[in-house]
């Protein structure tokens, strides 16, 4: 294959597509933004924890689809060893890339039936070579991390269903009182799909495509609700609608392409209009103002200044900037009491968080909380982030949600 002049012809649409991703990363204000939680965990961690978040939460998306497109564009049949190292990289990277080789033994053996004992053994000696990380921090999550890898499967079928597939084509924007806006989409990617089975050839690379969507479909029955473990099917999803609508024009239903196309854009318009101030979201942290936290604090603080937060996000900014101010994560606060020291403010930001489930420790801390802010008024209170849809997942989940998603609380 003539790579270059296949680069060529579709210059335009490589253009196309890299001007659609900046405009739709600038329009959702994600050329640059506050970390999420679970990436300050992962920052927080040296070796091996910080592998071990990454594998377990970060799936290898570009590892994964160089793995496919050198596996099934390649002519010559040894080229195709490059596949192998990719796929070895993505195991390494991200564990679930071991989703993808039940498979792709499927496609190569039983759709493609292709077998040969000098490239197959080749083939997966590369593989194990480039997944050796992956082995390693395997051994440990089934060693040490039973439970943990138990938890996430402890989900109902229905929830597991239903949070995934509004996660995977909703984002961390579209909220459950949302999920309708995401039912157009799922029918267009079910029609998509379903279209582009030929019983007459096996071996279509698309096909390929369609296998890697069967092993997330099992864990999801198996209870796992993990929507952006299943990121790296993004590219599979996009290529399958793109494939269909292409196909409906050529078969002359332009009414049909230009409905396809409406679908498409009109979710991922309302995803990226409700991604960064949404009042129903899917992932709550997605939605905090966190500049209205810290121009709230620089507003109200007069004096040396003690943060006391449960979030972790306001630390991670805060570390490092006035010398007159001290913030504490939890009961970590207390290191900046160690010298006796006392505030002329304080500050309390509050909310849902991953300590939330133990009633004990949210009891000692707002024990604790009391005790530092003795004697002291309040003077000024924030909301920060609104979840309309906090009843809502109180009711399903039984998990006592606010909808203030966080609390900024100013004592003097």
């Amino acid at each position: 294959m003539n790579y270059v002049a296949t680069a060529r012809a579709f210059c335009f649409d490589l253009a196309a597509t890299a001007f659609s991703f900046v405009s739709a990363n600038a329009m959702a204000g994600r050329v640059w933004r506050f970390p999420f939680d679970d990436e300050i965990a992962t920052l927080l961690h040296i070796e091996p924890d910080a592998a071990r978040e990454l594998i377990e939460n970060f799936p290898a998306t570009t590892e994964i689809m160089s793995f496919v497109v050198l596996y099934l564009v390649p002519r010559h049949e040894w080229h195709r060893l490059w596949s192998a190292l990719a796929l070895g990289l993505a195991a390494s990277t991200d564990f679930s890339a071991a989703l993808i080789v039940p498979p792709f033994l499927i496609y190569r053996h039983l759709l493609q039936r292709r077998f040969r004992w000098s490239f197959d053994l080749s083939y997966w000696l590369i593989v194990m070579a480039g997944a050796a990380v992956g082995f390693c921090s395997a051994y440990w999550i089934f060693t040490y991390g039973t439970i943990a890898v138990e938890g996430e499967f402890s989900h109902g079928v229905v929830r597991s269903v239903l949070t995934n597939m509004l996660g995977f084509f909703g984002g961390n924007a579209l909220g459950i009182s949302q999920a309708w806006i995401v039912i157009p989409i799922i029918i267009v990617f079910a029609l998509a799909a379903v279209s582009e089975i030929d019983r007459q050839k096996p071996g279509k690379p698309v096909h390929f495509s369609l296998l890697l969507l069967s092993a997330p479909a099992l864990m999801t029955l198996a209870g796992f609700a993990t929507p952006r473990s299943f990121l790296y099917l993004t590219p599979v999803a996009a290529a399958l609608i793109t494939i269909f609508f292409d196909r409906q024009l050529q078969q002359g239903h332009v009414q049909r392409a230009i409905a396809v196309a409406a679908v498409t854009l009109a979710t991922s318009a309302a995803a990226i209009a409700n991604l960064i101030s949404g009042t129903h979201p899917f992932k709550r942290n997605s939605v905090v103002p966190y500049q209205a936290i810290f121009d709230f604090i620089d507003r109200n603080a007069n004096g040396s200044a003690l943060v006391v937060s449960t979030d972790p996000v306001v630390l991670w900014v805060l570390w490092g900037g006035a010398e007159d101010r001290c913030a504490g994560y939890f009961f970590d606060v207390r290191r900046c009491l160690e010298s006796g020291r006392r505030y002329d403010s304080i500050f309390v930001i509050s909310g849902h968080n991953d300590r939330s489930n133990s009633i004990t420790l949210m009891d000692n801390f707002q024990a604790f909380v009391g005790e530092l802010t003795a004697g002291r008024t309040k003077r000024a209170s924030m909301p920060a982030g609104h979840d309309a849809d906090a009843a809502l997942k109180t009711r399903l989940t039984g998990v006592p949600l606010d909808p203030a998603i966080l609390t900024a609380d100013f004592y003097r």
